[in-house]
């Protein structure tokens, strides 16, 4: 569906989401994809990405919500990073010294779009990723670049307008904040996500995958890889599952027919991307026999905070309340909101007040409780 501007309405919606989002304190790697998701709201687009990079500008991990991204990075980095692009782009050092607002992609080109569409970066990469417009910004502190935030659109798409260009703009303090964040994946609580958050994958007892969902694909980088960076020799080897993964497949294989309703294998794994749960079942073939595959769903779960934030939008609450409401729901002191969020004290109190007289709560526990039941 072709991207359209968003309402007035639906810009401030975004931007609170995004706020809202970065003021969770998640680690970063965990805080990034959800980032990236909420920006949907805000400007329209097909993708969109981003790159952690040193103080020099160079890459040093990657996000993108297109699977078709995530499986041609391997190439891209041992062909086109720091080489062959130079000969048609200026390069993300270069990018990250030069660039300090939104900047549309044709901007940072060193040919004219004609020779760019000749060029092999287009015609082995961009092209299959559907890239023909991108808008980029660099997240910064202070001076020190920290990674450089990408928005895609595809043929037939219209340019970025100048005012999507100012709303990217007021969102590096979001994206600068999330980046800054620090705090171990493994101290949250994860809910699943739902349908859209899952994948599957189709392997043999042996561990050969014979076939993998989109979702899967990038899920199982993430998985596999806690930092996708020019090294990422991992996803070259997507072919075959991870010995833990290994073993489920097996388990699920050896179990036989007169075990087919015993309980499905499990297996949750943390790294620095949050925590996958990736769950094994046998598949039933043509005529009631067991087909030689397993299927393996994969599920990317989001953290605790995230679905109460979900939730109290449900409530409709006034734009501060709704702050306070989740700040609360997360644990937060009211002294540590009211810093949070440049109010007094006695302010905080106040609205928590309301909170729990508008939910019918008496405590944090109830209030959190009542959430969740929604």
């Amino acid at each position: 569906m072709p991207p359209h501007r968003a309402s007035p309405g639906r810009s401030r919606q975004g931007e609170c989401r995004l706020q809202q989002l970065a003021q969770l304190g998640l680690p970063p790697q965990v805080a990034v994809p959800l980032l990236l998701r909420a920006l949907h709201v805000l400007v329209d687009t097909r993708w969109n990405s981003l790159f952690w990079c040193d103080r020099y500008g160079q890459i040093t991990n990657l996000y993108a919500e297109s699977p078709a991204a995530m499986a041609l990075a391997p190439r891209y980095f041992q062909q086109f990073y720091n080489q062959r692009e130079l000969e048609v782009f200026i390069g993300w050092p270069a990018v990250c010294r030069q660039v300090r607002r939104a900047t549309r992609a044709e901007a940072l080109l060193r040919v004219p779009r004609r020779t760019l569409v000749r060029h092999p970066l287009y015609r082995e990469l961009l092209r299959h990723l559907q890239v023909q417009r991108a808008l980029y910004l660099v997240v910064r502190e202070g001076e020190r670049p920290l990674g450089i935030l990408a928005l895609h659109r595809a043929r037939g798409d219209p340019p970025f307008a100048a005012d999507e260009l100012r709303r990217v703009d007021r969102l590096a303090g979001v994206f600068r904040r999330a980046l800054s964040a620090v705090g171990p994946s493994a101290a949250l609580r994860w809910l699943d996500p739902g349908a859209e958050g899952e994948g599957l994958i189709l392997a043999d007892a042996d561990g050969t995958i014979h076939w993998l969902s989109a979702n899967a694909r990038r899920m199982l980088a993430m998985a596999s890889c806690e930092r996708l960076c020019p090294g990422m020799r991992c996803l070259q080897h997507l072919a075959q599952l991870s010995p833990p993964l290994r073993r489920l497949a097996r388990a699920v294989a050896d179990r036989g027919n007169d075990r087919a309703d015993a309980a499905a294998p499990s297996w949750w794994h943390d790294n620095a991307w949050g925590r996958f749960r990736f769950h094994a079942q046998a598949l039933d073939a043509n005529g009631g026999s067991w087909s030689p595959l397993v299927g393996i769903s994969v599920r990317h779960q989001r953290p605790l905070q995230v679905g109460l934030m979900r939730q109290i939008e449900q409530l409709q609450l006034p734009p501060r309340q709704a702050q306070v409401c989740l700040l609360m729901a997360c644990g937060q002191s009211y002294g540590g909101i009211a810093q949070r969020l440049g109010l007094a004290e006695s302010t905080v109190i106040s609205h928590a007040r309301a909170i729990y007289r508008d939910v019918d709560a008496h405590n944090r526990g109830e209030l959190i409780g009542r959430l969740l039941a929604l």
